[in-house]
């Protein structure tokens, strides 16, 4: 399998940084902390769903693996909000299905945008509907 690791590396990066522009506009909305916390996740889904839809299309061919190993990980590297105390270990775990409900919506998302291009190892994209009338 050929991955692109400066792109999966670019989307990683895309992914941090609207999570944390979402950190931010709850910040300056006053609705951070402890007692948000449901603002907080569904802001997160939110721009992670976007991130993903972006993501998926940027990248060719081959979206759902190279999704896979962005979703990873980004779940991976949150693991430091454990050292922080942000987080529970249960709570990380369970950010990881999060992540994937995410990443599987970004990808739909992004195939509605553009289909993918076909390569000799990947099966023919789908071909677009007709104009209508």
């Amino acid at each position: 399998m050929n991955i692109r690791w400066l792109h999966v590396l670019r989307d990683v990066a895309f992914l941090f940084v609207l999570t944390f522009l979402g950190g931010l506009v709850l910040g300056n909305l006053g609705l951070a902390g402890p007692a948000h916390m449901t603002e907080m996740g569904l802001l997160n889904i939110f721009f992670s769903t976007g991130a993903f839809t972006i993501s998926g299309t940027l990248t060719p061919n081959r979206r759902w693996p190279h999704l896979v190993i962005v979703a990873f990980i980004c779940w991976v590297l949150s693991s430091v909000n454990m050292l922080f105390s942000y987080i529970s270990f249960t709570m990380w775990i369970m950010a990881l299905f999060t992540l994937a409900l995410t990443m599987a919506c970004g990808d739909a998302i992004s195939y509605l945008i553009k289909q993918p291009q076909s390569s000799g190892h990947d099966r023919p994209a789908v071909p677009p509907l007709p104009p209508l009338p």
